[in-house]
C-alpha cells in the first residue's frame, strides 16, 4: 500500500520541480503526518500539500529535520530542480539563533554595501562601504550610510540584538558562506558576515542558498533604522582636502573653521586625487566638533554634494574638504580584521 502511495507522490513531485530561482521553490509536508518534507515548485504547492495531508496513517513520516526549498542547478545560468535542504532545525524544536552579544569585545556581526565604479575619494570617505553596520559582543553598534550624515554609535539591548539575529538568520551565515550573483564590474557588493562565515552578493544573489537573499535584501532597512538620528557627537574625525576644481561646482563656499592653517596640518592637504590618502586624524575635542558641525550644516544646505567647499579667511584659494567620523582605533582594527577575514572565505 505504502509503495503505491509513494510512487504516486514521487511521480507528481517529479513533474513539478522545475525552477530558475530559489524563490520558485518551497517545501510542503508536516511533522509526524503526511509524506514528510518534499521540495516542489510554488505553483504546485497547494496540490502537493493536499496530497501530504491525505497520506494514509501507516505511511506517515516521523519527526526529523526541517527543510527549505532551493533551486539546484548543475551549471550557472541553467534551469534547475527544486531540492529540499536542511535548515539546521528539527520538528518540535523552537528556532534559536546564537547570541550576538556574548560579552566579548570581538566583532560578532557585520555587513557592508560596497561600490563598483567609485570616485577616488571613496576609499577615504567610505572605508566600511556606503552602508555598514557592525555589532560587537558587548552589544555596541557602529553604523553609517551617507558619510556626510555621520556615524551612529549606539548600544543595542540584548532583545534588540536577538531581533537582528532572527531577522538575518544569524546562525545560518556559516552555512551560506560563498560569493553569489553575476559578473557585474560596475555593481556594488553586499557582504554579511559572522565570526565563522560570510556571504556576498553582487548584482543580485543568483545561486545563493535559500534564505541568504532575503537576509541580504533586508540590510538597507536595518542600517536606516539604526542611523535615523544621524551621527553621534563626541567622536574623532579624519579630514582630507583637495584643491577645488571650480568649474565643477557652484556650492556655497564655507570658511575654514579651525585656527590652525590648512597647510600646517600634516597629511590634511593632498595633491594626488588618485591616491588612497589617509588624511589627518583629529581626536575627540574642539577641532573634531568644529569640523563635524561644518559638515552637518553643509550637508543640510546641499545634500547632493559629497564634499564641502572651503577657503581660509582672507584667502582666495578654494578647497574641497572631506570629513568622516572615525571609530576608536582599537574598534577600527577589529572591524578591519573582521571584514578582511570575511573576504578570504
Amino acid at each position: 500500500m505504502c509503495s503505491a502511495w509513494e510512487s504516486g507522490v514521487s511521480t507528481f513531485l517529479a513533474q513539478h520541480r522545475d525552477c530558475q530561482f530559489d524563490s520558485d521553490c518551497t517545501v510542503v509536508g508536516a511533522c509526524s503526518a503526511g509524506f514528510g518534507f518534499r521540495a516542489v515548485a510554488r505553483s504546485a504547492a497547494d496540490e502537493a500539500q493536499a496530497m501530504s495531508d491525505m497520506t494514509p496513517a501507516v505511511c506517515g513520516a516521523y519527526d526529523g529535520p526541517l527543510y527549505e526549498g532551493i533551486c539546484k542547478r548543475a551549471n550557472h545560468g541553467e534551469h534547475g530542480v527544486c531540492t529540499a535542504q536542511e535548515t539546521g532545525q528539527a520538528c518540535g524544536q523552537a528556532p534559536r539563533e546564537p547570541a550576538i552579544c556574548d560579552g566579548s569585545s570581538d566583532i560578532r556581526l557585520g555587513f557592508k554595501i560596497e561600490g563598483g565604479f567609485v570616485d577616488s575619494s571613496y576609499f577615504f570617505t567610505y572605508p566600511y562601504g556606503f552602508d555598514f553596520l557592525v555589532i560587537d559582543g558587548k552589544c555596541r553598534v557602529y553604523a553609517g550610510r551617507n558619510y556626510m550624515r555621520g556615524m551612529t554609535v549606539a548600544e543595542a539591548t540584548p532583545e534588540a540584538a536577538s531581533l537582528i539575529a532572527e531577522q538575518l538568520q544569524y546562525g545560518r551565515i556559516k552555512a551560506w558562506t560563498g560569493r553569489y550573483g553575476v559578473v557585474c564590474p560596475d555593481g556594488g557588493t553586499t557582504t554579511l558576515a559572522s565570526p565563522d562565515g560570510a556571504v556576498s552578493c553582487t548584482c543580485g544573489c543568483e545561486g545563493a542558498p535559500g534564505g541568504a537573499a532575503t537576509a541580504i535584501n533586508s540590510l538597507p532597512e536595518l542600517v536606516q533604522r539604526w542611523t535615523k538620528g544621524g551621527g553621534s557627537p563626541g567622536q574623532g574625525v579624519s579630514a582630507l582636502i583637495y584643491l577645488a576644481n571650480e568649474s565643477l561646482s557652484n556650492d556655497k563656499i564655507e570658511t575654514w573653521p579651525l585656527t590652525r592653517a590648512i597647510a600646517s596640518i600634516p597629511n590634511l592637504l593632498s595633491a594626488d586625487r588618485s591616491s588612497m590618502a589617509t588624511g589627518a586624524a583629529f581626536e575627540p575635542g574642539a577641532d573634531a566638533d568644529a569640523l563635524r558641525s561644518l559638515r552637518a550644516s553643509a550637508f543640510q544646505a546641499n545634500m547632493q554634494s559629497g564634499f564641502i567647499r572651503v577657503r581660509e579667511s582672507g584667502s582666495s584659494m578654494i578647497y574641497e574638504l572631506f570629513v568622516r567620523d572615525d571609530m576608536p582605533t582599537d574598534v577600527a582594527a577589529r572591524v578591519k580584521a573582521f571584514f578582511t577575514k570575511a573576504q578570504q572565505r
